[in-house]
């Protein structure tokens, strides 16, 4: 899946189960939470074992996931 797929996504999953009567609101809130969800991912790669070492996370999975980031902005 392209990371712009994947962006939308997420936005309309969030859109189905927000519940807001004006739908272009329903569309910024669908798209602050494929955001925030991104940014767990993201921060995830970041994170210390209780050990002091990395969470191991591939490269190209963390390109990917900041791609679909920028997908989502550009929603």
């Amino acid at each position: 899946m392209t990371a712009k797929e994947k962006a939308n996504e997420l936005i309309m999953k969030y859109d189905a189960i927000l519940q807001v009567e004006i739908r272009s609101y329903r569309r910024k809130e669908a798209k602050e939470c494929a955001l925030i969800t991104v940014d767990e991912i993201l921060n995830l790669a970041k994170s210390e074992t209780p050990n002091g070492r990395y969470i191991p996370y591939q490269l190209s999975d963390y390109k990917y996931w900041q791609e679909v980031k920028s997908e989502i902005e550009k929603i």
